[in-house]
């Protein structure tokens, strides 16, 4: 059996079978999610299930994952029926790649004094 797998917030999906893990899906579709581990420990993967069911199979995640925001090992996890799912560092070829920084305040202005 196939599913949708729907990229939330983006016009993008890939297709899944059945039993097969939602990172290895993605990138057979050239969609990149981050991963390190592929067994369920590092968190590398975590992401969101918005809608649709899932399974972890016979892995058993190490981590503690907060159901109320949809947290899912994408590694992992393998879909149950058609899913919308997103990752904040999630890369599709072709669409705008977001960019992270990290800023330090090295030193803060006094606008009322100056």
């Amino acid at each position: 059996m196939t599913f949708k797998i729907k990229i939330h917030g983006t016009k993008h999906e890939f297709d899944c079978e059945e039993g097969e893990s939602l990172i290895d899906a993605a990138g057979r579709h050239n969609i990149d999610i981050p991963f390190s581990c592929q067994s369920g420990i590092c968190q590398t993967c975590k992401g969101h299930i918005h809608s649709g069911d899932y399974t972890y199979g016979d892995i058993e995640p190490m981590v503690e994952l907060n159901e109320s925001e949809a947290e899912a090992l994408l590694c992992c996890a393998q879909a149950k029926s058609d899913l919308v799912i997103s990752h904040p560092d999630l890369f599709i070829p072709g669409a705008p790649k977001t960019q992270h920084a990290t800023l330090t305040i090295l030193e803060k202005k006094n606008e009322m004094n100056s």
